[in-house]
């Protein structure tokens, strides 16, 4: 039976409903000439509870946020200057008018969306999430800032409803309580080769930082890596040095029992406190004149991991892997991954994802963005024995991103995931949405 013919009216209606939206988001938008078009307490680790420390297990593992609307795209230093009537253009030159007096900046974020699981388990079943965060930096002295997140949401998403290694939106899960995700000091030293940061941390929004792979895609295993299991917004360090422009190297280290919520504080200084350390070769050639980054990654978990097969528990862990990511003409950006895990205590064995981005993909809108990508897992044959799954489970996805305004994008996603539940015996599953993203 065809995903089409199995979808009933009530169905169609919701689906149609978010392509209408889409189409008219897209119809209502200026319309840009096509000029210069460019570019919980845990105590020590369970080793029950040692594989759900990934943040993509979790279901929520969204990074630090930023700006921008596409790969590669170069911000202006200053925001331009404001037209009459223009209230965000008003706003942005007063933030960098406060930044320049006071060395304080700040964002917030808003990121609502919505799904429906269009075919497959579960068909018919629709959920929203929102998410919000309030960023905010301080500079404190010659190359010392101060950097904080502060956020929350509502939603818990599809995946109670369609099982797959892969969540569907990076933002579902979040608590629902207001709290601190990020607050660490950065400070960068002879002429910015040296980068230290301390403090409450994601390691990933550092490690694995794929410039086309990244946050831009609504599902969390096309913006980083599922395979690395590294705790998130927990008590940390990293350190990065970059001796020439070609070539960086950094090493992260960060508390594998907090929890994202706490100050950390509780279970990062205790005694045998397991820890969670990455590190990462980064080289950044031009090919014909064309940015990339291509980055090598070593990971180590010290805390105990409970076998797969039941013979007791592994003395910790490590995996290897790399993101490629690579600008192929003004418009096109290419991306790759790859994670190896021990097989004896992860789920994933291997892990795979490439895609891209294409910039501009209407002529005269140069600002919308088209993302495409496809992930795909190989499960541990431990792991599967003592499950009775399949061997693998593949996501798609794609997504269209409407630069409504320089504040607000719109974006339909529509995914498709084989083998839900790591089982050949379930349909496929489809799911549509609808993104929006906000900053202020």
């Amino acid at each position: 039976m065809s995903i089409a013919s199995s979808l009933s009216p009530r169905l169609w209606t919701k689906f149609a409903g978010i392509c209408a939206l889409s189409a008219l988001t897209l119809a209502y938008t200026p319309i840009v000439r096509a000029q210069d078009a460019a570019p919980d307490d845990m105590g020590d680790v369970s080793p029950v509870d040692a594989d759900s420390l990934s943040a993509a297990d979790t279901g929520f593992a969204a990074g630090e946020p930023g700006p921008r609307t596409q790969p590669y795209q170069v911000l202006p230093e200053t925001p331009p200057p404001p037209t009459p009537g223009d209230w965000y253009s008003q706003w942005q030159n007063w933030k960098s008018d406060l930044q320049k007096k006071t060395g304080t900046s700040f964002e917030l974020y808003l990121n609502p969306a919505e799904q429906i699981v269009a075919s497959g388990p579960a068909q018919g079943v629709n959920r929203g999430v929102l998410w919000f965060n309030f960023h905010l930096e301080q500079t404190l002295w010659q190359g010392a800032r101060l950097v904080t997140n502060t956020r929350g949401g509502k939603g818990d998403g599809l995946n109670r409803y369609v099982d797959s290694l892969f969540n569907f939106n990076q933002h579902q899960g979040e608590h629902s309580r207001i709290y601190i995700s990020h607050l660490f000091l950065e400070q960068k030293l002879f002429n910015d080769q040296l980068t230290l940061q301390a403090g409450k941390m994601d390691l990933l929004d550092n490690f694995d930082a794929n410039e086309v792979g990244g946050w831009n895609f609504a599902p969390y295993g096309f913006a980083r890596n599922p395979s690395i299991p590294a705790p998130y917004h927990a008590i940390g360090a990293n350190v990065r040095w970059d001796p020439t422009k070609w070539l960086y190297m950094q090493a992260g280290i960060a508390d594998a029992a907090g929890d994202s919520a706490e100050t950390g504080v509780n279970t990062t200084f205790r005694d045998e406190e397991p820890y969670f350390s990455i590190y990462e070769i980064g080289l950044q050639p031009k090919f014909m004149g064309r940015p990339g980054t291509y980055r090598f990654i070593f990971w180590n978990n010290s805390g105990d991991v409970a076998r797969f097969d039941g013979h007791g528990v592994e003395d910790g862990d490590n995996g290897v892997d790399i993101s490629f990511d690579q600008q192929v003409t003004d418009h096109l950006g290419l991306f790759a991954r790859y994670g190896f895990s021990n097989p004896l205590v992860r789920k994933m064995h291997h892990f795979i994802s490439v895609g891209g981005t294409y910039a501009g993909p209407i002529p005269g809108r140069k600002d919308d963005t088209l993302g495409f990508g496809v992930s795909h897992a190989i499960l541990s044959h431990d792991y599967r024995e003592a499950n009775d799954l399949s061997a693998t489970e593949t996501q798609f996805d794609v997504y269209y991103k409407i630069q409504v305004q320089p504040w607000i994008t719109v974006a339909p996603d529509v995914q498709v995931v084989l083998n839900p539940d790591q089982d050949t015996s379930k349909s496929s599953a489809v799911i549509a949405g609808v993104y929006v993203e906000m900053h202020f």
